[in-house]
């Protein structure tokens, strides 16, 4: 169903930083990539978020976080028997990871168009960051960390686990700190 339900952020108003992870949930709830959420949407709603944080507190940082590949992380899977047994047993992100093993030209199209969206919402962070003071863009680095098998959950494949969390943290840090975006002397 469209528009999907989305929380309402509410941050708290003495928050100095806020990171912004976004886009997963837009691509996997679809069956289909004609049925994401479209990029005019998925931009709105970011907007909106950056409003709520901004009436809370306007000094507050926030930094977007690009939305991680898709196809990276099908390409880690692919090739791993218990994690696509993870995504065909759970059917999680099918619009992406559905028959996993199918490599013909309707499925490697699909998966490109799946990629696609998920560099049109990178580019849509980007313009948001630029609109705005004091909000940021990691420039792809979430998006092009390079991900590997331990970094996604045993239990579904998908998610990252901790050492993913800790890689997402880690690249996200170090672009903020690239940006000045906080003053670590």
């Amino acid at each position: 169903m469209w528009p999907p339900r989305r929380p309402t952020p509410s941050p708290n108003a003495n928050a100095d930083y806020v990171t912004i992870l976004i886009g997963g949930n837009d691509i996997c709830y679809a069956s289909t990539p004609s049925g994401t959420t479209p990029p005019d949407a998925f931009e709105a709603n970011v907007r909106k978020a950056l409003d709520i944080i901004r009436a809370k507190n306007p000094n507050t940082r926030v930094l977007l976080a690009s939305v991680p590949s898709m196809m990276s992380l099908y390409r880690i899977g692919q090739q791993n028997f218990l994690i696509r047994t993870r995504w065909n047993l759970i059917g999680i992100c099918e619009v992406m990871l559905a028959n996993p093993t199918d490599t013909s030209s309707a499925a490697n199209a699909r998966r490109a168009a799946v990629e696609a969206r998920v560099d049109e919402y990178n580019q849509r962070l980007a313009k948001l960051a630029a609109e705005r003071a004091n909000v940021f863009y990691d420039n792809g680095a979430v998006h092009n960390a390079a991900f590997t098998a331990s970094d996604l959950s045993v239990l579904d494949g998908f998610h990252p686990s901790i050492s993913g969390q800790n890689k997402i943290a880690q690249v996200a840090w170090d672009e903020a700190v690239r940006q000045g975006v906080f003053d670590v002397d």
